[in-house]
């Protein structure tokens, strides 16, 4: 089985502005383009014990390198909202590998309007 077969579909969060009815403006976010991949959840033994001491959990995301993500972006991934925390160029495979994989650090993000 290839990693490809546990891909399943990802959301972007797109932040907008829009008036709030009383002359100001709010930002909401809305469902945007969908990409293929998969998070899982980092369990080595380092990761594992900076979260019992209070650290977030923290998730890897894999996806193909023609995705463009960036620092900061939100996405959704089987009803949770995560927000990427690493930068593009991190965690991908060569450009001289048949492997099409990149990889981001993701941690959950509270949401209070899901």
């Amino acid at each position: 089985m290839a990693l490809t077969d546990f891909y399943k579909d990802i959301i972007f969060l797109n932040k907008i502005s829009q008036s709030d009815g009383l002359g100001g403006i709010e930002f909401v976010y809305i469902e945007g383009v969908k990409f293929k991949g998969v998070i899982t959840r980092e369990s080595n033994t380092q990761i594992r014990i900076a979260e019992q001491e209070g650290l977030k959990a923290v998730y890897t995301l894999s996806t193909s390198k023609s995705i463009q993500i960036d620092f900061g972006d939100l996405i959704k991934y089987e009803g949770k909202v995560y927000k990427v925390v690493s930068n593009k160029n991190e965690l991908q495979t060569p450009h001289f590998s048949n492997l099409d994989l990149q990889q981001y650090i993701v941690e959950k993000y509270e949401v209070w309007w899901l």
